[in-house]
């Protein structure tokens, strides 16, 4: 049994930019996450098994909603306030964790569209594409999802979600080299949604009122990678010291969603700094 606990406290100040009609502004919340993670096996159970419970408290608002106006939060935590049990789900693998699957209340950023790389900025597109929208902080909902791993280099998974009120389908495929001991991850991924979706147009019907257009369905595609391309010590297969390389791309129907077309790339070294004993 393990528990985890933790207090973010993040301050940012505006200077200059944003909406136009706010001036110079300093703004900041404070993020309480408690977590529950129970090992099957270490409880002497069976194999393969774990529960996981996340409870999480938010006070405050950081500047996106009211003095930027950026179509993402700038800083990924920065939603509305909460007070909730955000995520409740048990999780089983089979075979050597060949096969994984994980039942209830999930993030499904955690499994789907998700880059290593990407969730150390503090730009929320390279956590998560605005042209995939997963149910994911600070709404995670229930969910089933299912991965196959046949071998290191190969992962196929799909994920059934309960998305304001209709279902929510993604599958993602996964291959994982290794090129000259540098590792990499590259995935590509669709999602469909059954929610349905009323659109403002342009037309104009005989009354002179703009026309709003209904859609029972939505869809995406998106691929994305993180590659190695240079490593501090090329001779230990599991250190991970050096220059990433990562980009993102999403595609949707325009006539649904209001961004088409995203994408995303980013550098990210680790450990430049020599270790002072």
């Amino acid at each position: 049994v393990t528990v985890g606990s933790s207090l973010l406290y993040s301050p940012f100040y505006k200077t200059n930019g944003g909406m136009i009609d706010k001036t110079r502004r300093g703004a900041g919340y404070t993020l309480y996450n408690l977590d529950l993670t129970i090992d099957t096996e270490k409880m002497g159970l069976w194999k393969g098994g774990t529960f996981y419970s996340l409870y999480q408290r938010k006070r405050g608002m950081g500047l996106s909603e009211e003095y930027m106006g950026d179509y993402q939060v700038l800083d990924g935590w920065d939603f509305r306030e909460m007070n909730q049990l955000s995520e409740v789900w048990y999780q089983q693998t089979f075979f050597v964790e060949k096969i994984r699957l994980n039942l209830g209340k999930q993030d499904a950023n955690s499994d789907f569209c998700a880059l290593k790389s990407g969730f150390d900025f503090i730009n929320t597109s390279f956590s998560i594409m605005p042209t995939v929208p997963i149910p994911t902080y600070p709404d995670p909902t229930f969910g089933f999802m299912a991965e196959i791993s046949p071998n290191k280099l190969l992962s196929l998974r799909n994920g059934i979600y309960h998305k304001n009120g209709a279902l929510f389908n993604i599958s993602e495929v996964e291959i994982s080299p290794v090129i000259k001991k540098k590792p990499g991850r590259y995935l590509i991924g669709a999602w469909a949604s059954g929610e349905k979706i009323d659109v403002d147009t342009e037309d104009v019907d005989s009354n002179g009122e703009y026309v709003t257009r209904s859609y029972d369905r939505n869809f995406g595609f998106y691929t994305a990678f993180e590659q190695m391309i240079y490593k501090e010590k090329k001779d230990e297969i599991n250190d991970n010291q050096g220059l990433n390389f990562f980009g993102q791309f999403g595609l949707v129907p325009s006539a649904r969603n209001d961004i088409d077309k995203y994408f995303g790339l980013g550098l990210k070294y680790k450990g430049p700094i020599t270790k002072i004993d």
